[in-house]
């Protein structure tokens, strides 16, 4: 299903880096590999590479992010993290 999902993402003409963007930010590693598969399968990896490298309306700290994304095909462990409560406890006295 994924899959068919992201087909579709690319099969929707323009800018493909907004798009990989919002599947990034979802946070569901099956839906990155289906769509880093539909990218490969319809031969535009390069486009999105070049795409992703040209992007202007990105910050450097979220290009690098997409950037390994891309590369590594995965969320990386900073993005999967669930941030640890903080919990303060009282000095003794």
């Amino acid at each position: 299903m994924r899959l068919r999902a992201a087909e579709a993402l690319i099969g929707i003409s323009g800018e493909t880096v907004p798009i990989f963007q919002q599947v990034v930010d979802s946070r569901d590693r099956y839906a990155l590999h289906a769509y880093l598969t539909a990218v490969e399968n319809a031969n535009l990896l390069q486009k999105l590479e070049d795409e992703l490298r040209n992007f202007p309306m990105l910050a450097a700290e979220e290009k690098t992010k997409l950037q390994n994304a891309l590369r590594s095909g995965s969320l990386g462990t900073e993005a999967l993290a669930i941030p640890p409560e903080v919990t303060e406890v009282p000095a003794a006295l």
